[in-house]
């Protein structure tokens, strides 16, 4: 008996032994490569191929404080042609000494004349890829490869600006929060239209520029910063940032140009979505938005009587911003980034057909009615 559960514990103990064996395919972070950005162009030399571009850091370069380097020279660019994505990938991986690594991918960007040929089939090497991040920003620019040369002074890596610059403008509610899954979402739901960031840049300036319109997986246009801001509020129920609006007739100085600038802090959107017909629906948004009164060019004191008037301005202002907004998404472009379609579908399934929404969108009544509330006017009120 003794012996039986001897031979038992020596059993389990070398079982154990075999179950802690370790990361068996772990791989010392000295042995790989971090990219932190991949650009993608079209290339037409001996016919059309893809053009990808990757960022990578140089650790020694970085470390070591006030004698670490700036921009260019604490990362390395390196590019390569391929007939698909994997192949560029492959191309550049066989220049570089170790296995190049996608865990720290920050930045994906799209070529202007990529994203107008279509996206999905580019995505598709991404979305099987497991090191890729979801949380990546993916960008629109007229030139992906150049974007990665920038230098911005005031980080030593170009991606980690680009990253911030994202990132802190999203959280401040001031820019769309599209990441590379929320692009995955888009491609693959049918009852809506995506849109990614568009960026221009120089060699050592960034600026944020617009929205790029998607239409099923194609680039169609760019909506500007006034268009954006709209987008924001009734899509999204963010704030959008601050707004500048010309004075009210009554309190500007004649003929000479005068604003005020209000700052939202809270909004709310109640939406009322009915259907009227076979192929038409309507669909009401009103937005009840508050916020501050931060300057004003005005001629006059802030009586209750003046700040009455600044929030009729206001109001009116953001509802002709906002119809502007749905009759170029419904005429212009006929693309529905406001994902009414995903309403639609949850509202009236019965009524709802994927092949006739295209039509019905460009054809629904779609209007916007603001209520703007100044909570807060500074010291010059009496």
């Amino acid at each position: 008996m003794d012996i039986r559960n001897q031979l038992t514990k020596v059993l389990w103990t070398t079982l154990l032994l075999f179950s802690l064996t370790g990361c068996w395919d772990n791989n010392d972070l000295e042995q790989r490569t971090a990219v932190v950005a991949i650009a993608i162009d079209r290339i037409h030399e001996h016919g059309k191929k893809f053009l990808l571009t990757v960022q990578i850091p140089i650790p020694r370069k970085i470390m070591g404080g006030a004698s670490g380097k700036k921009g260019e020279e604490a990362i390395q660019v390196m590019s390569a042609t391929g007939n698909t994505i994997n192949e560029a990938l492959m191309n550049i991986q066989k220049r570089v000494n170790q296995r190049l690594f996608y865990g720290h991918t920050r930045i994906l960007v799209l070529s202007e004349e990529v994203a107008k040929e279509g996206i999905g089939n580019i995505l598709d090497s991404f979305r099987r890829q497991p090191q890729i991040r979801r949380l990546m920003w993916p960008i629109v620019t007229k030139d992906a490869q150049q974007f990665l040369y920038v230098s911005p002074s005031i980080e030593q890596i170009p991606t980690v600006f680009i990253m911030d610059l994202m990132k802190n403008s999203a959280n401040r509610e001031e820019i769309p929060d599209t990441t590379l899954g929320e692009v995955f979402n888009d491609l693959s739901e049918h009852s809506v239209d995506g849109g990614i960031n568009y960026i221009v840049a120089n060699k050592t300036d960034i600026e944020w520029k617009g929205y790029a319109l998607l239409k099923d997986d194609q680039m169609v246009g760019v909506l500007n910063a006034k268009e954006v801001y709209s987008l924001l509020q009734l899509r999204d129920g963010k704030i959008g940032g601050e707004i500048e609006t010309p004075c009210p007739h009554s309190l500007a100085y004649g003929n000479k140009p005068s604003l005020f600038s209000f700052r939202p802090k809270s909004l709310k959107v109640d939406r009322q979505f009915r259907i009227k017909s076979s192929d038409l629906f309507e669909l009401n948004y009103y937005i009840r938005l508050e916020g501050s009164l931060v300057e004003t060019q005005c001629r006059t004191m802030l009586t209750k009587k003046a700040i009455d008037e600044y929030q009729l301005a206001l109001s009116k202002e953001l509802e002709k911003r906002a119809n502007h907004l749905t009759q170029v998404l419904q005429n212009k472009y006929r693309v529905d980034a406001l994902k009414i379609g995903m309403m639609a579908r949850g509202y009236a399934p019965q009524w709802w057909d994927e092949k006739m929404w295209r039509d019905r969108f460009s054809k629904g009544k779609i209007r916007v009615h603001y209520d703007v509330m100044i909570r807060r006017t500074g010291m010059m009120t009496r």
